[in-house]
């Protein structure tokens, strides 16, 4: 059997982007489990597992940031405007990316000790490959056709508490299917069809420095205060069995990432006898990620690395420096009356993938709070006020640059939201 060039020509592709980004694992199965699909992140370098997140999108690279978001949305979903056309230099316009999510969270309160709250939440992500024509060995005459896809269900689970710093776990089990081929070859029934599970683990602290050192500012006035937090994150992403399609003897290992990282976010809050209004804010961030497959001398899986691989903290996290195999993300952000955001950040893969990122986010929370705090309802009860409080509308978009391959890669998403 043969498969057309257009199918070789993608998993070329592909297996470039692996190859370049992520050397030490040299093949790792699945590679379009590293896109980073998140268009608010992808703004920042690709960062999301470090920063307070603001959409259900942030669960997928670290499950702890439902935990998080669950403290202040009761439901919140992401999905892309668009398709997102992916390596766009090779002009393959059936090879694109999609991905949506959503979550649903209850904040528990006074209800349990250390105000608890938990999070269930749903992503998947999917890369098209396209339409593909079997022939025969030796007759060119069309006998069959398929679609070729990799793609990832997840479902996770989150939970937080306050400690003084807010802490947070998560974890997602995923169902990968990749879909390269349904046919055998003339030698072997060996197909292109691999289906299997995995699990990502995640942790997050969020430590409210300037409320710690100021005091909790509450009361009938309104006030201006100074917030200062910083988060510390890490989590580990797809552990699970190796990927064989069909053949446990030419097995490729999942590409299990270790990821750790920082934010800083600092800016002015507006505090008011309702609830607080952030006037400005500005975050700085930086994570370090690693694979930890590695493979024997003879090309057979070898032992997966340790929790951190050959992560540096001193290099990753302070410097900010690519190292070793390790590669490094850098972003920053700064949002203006909880209306506008701009991003920008870097990702650096030691050189062969380096590349730069924009985004910006408009929404709606700064205005419908707006006009929700000018609205006066009957017996002091308006449905119209509390929906005004609580929706959101954000609207998203990001882009790579400064990069042959991977460069004018746009991301456009829009984000429903709900808050308690």
């Amino acid at each position: 059997m043969q498969r057309s060039m257009r199918l070789v020509l993608v998993v070329f592709c592909l297996s470039s982007f692996s190859s370049i980004t992520f050397s030490q694992a040299g093949m790792t199965a699945v590679p379009f489990l590293l896109i980073s699909p998140s268009v608010e992140a992808n703004g920042m370098g690709g960062i999301m597992t470090s920063v307070t997140p603001t959409s259900s999108s942030a669960m997928i690279y670290n499950p702890a940031q439902l935990g998080m978001l669950s403290r202040t949305h009761s439901f919140s979903s992401d999905f892309y405007t668009n398709v997102v056309q992916w390596l766009p230099q090779f002009n393959l316009s059936d090879l694109w990316l999609n991905s949506y999510s959503m979550m649903y969270g209850v904040n528990l309160g006074e209800e349990l000790p250390n105000n608890v709250s938990v999070g269930i939440g749903y992503s998947k992500t999917f890369l098209n490959l396209g339409e593909f024509i079997q022939t025969s060995q030796n007759n060119p005459t069309e006998i069959g056709r398929f679609r070729g896809y990799e793609t990832s269900d997840n479902y996770s689970l989150g939970f937080s508490f306050d400690v003084g710093a807010i802490v947070g776990f998560g974890t997602t089990v995923k169902r990968i299917q990749s879909h390269l081929s349904p046919f055998g070859t003339e030698i072997t029934a060996i197909t292109g069809l691999a289906d299997l599970a995995a699990i990502d683990l995640g942790i997050i602290s969020k430590i409210p420095l300037a409320a710690m050192l100021l005091g909790q500012n509450s009361g009938p006035t309104t006030t201006l205060i100074p917030v200062v937090d910083v988060l510390l994150s890490y989590a580990m992403n797809n552990i699970g069995r190796a990927v064989d399609y069909g053949d446990p003897n030419k097995a490729d290992p999942l590409p299990r990432t270790a990821r750790i990282g920082w934010s800083v976010e600092a800016g002015a809050q507006i505090t008011t006898s309702q609830s607080p209004f952030n006037f400005v804010r500005m975050t700085i961030a930086r994570e370090a990620e690693d694979i930890l497959a590695t493979r024997n001398p003879n090309g057979t899986i070898g032992n997966y690395q340790g929790p951190l691989g050959d992560i540096d903290l001193y290099k990753g996290l302070i410097l900010s420096e690519q190292h070793k195999f390790v590669d490094v993300r850098r972003g920053f952000s700064m949002s203006m009356l909880e209306t506008i955001t701009y991003r920008e950040g870097s990702f650096d893969g030691g050189g062969a993938l380096a590349y730069k990122t924009t985004g910006i986010t408009y929404s709606t929370r700064g205005l419908f709070r707006l006009i929700g705090f000018m609205v006066n309802g009957k017996n002091g009860i308006s449905y119209t006020k509390y929906f005004l409080e609580h929706f959101e509308i954000r609207v998203s978009q990001s882009e790579y640059s400064r990069h042959p391959i991977v460069g004018n890669t746009k991301f456009e998403n829009v984000v429903f939201s709900f808050y308690q």
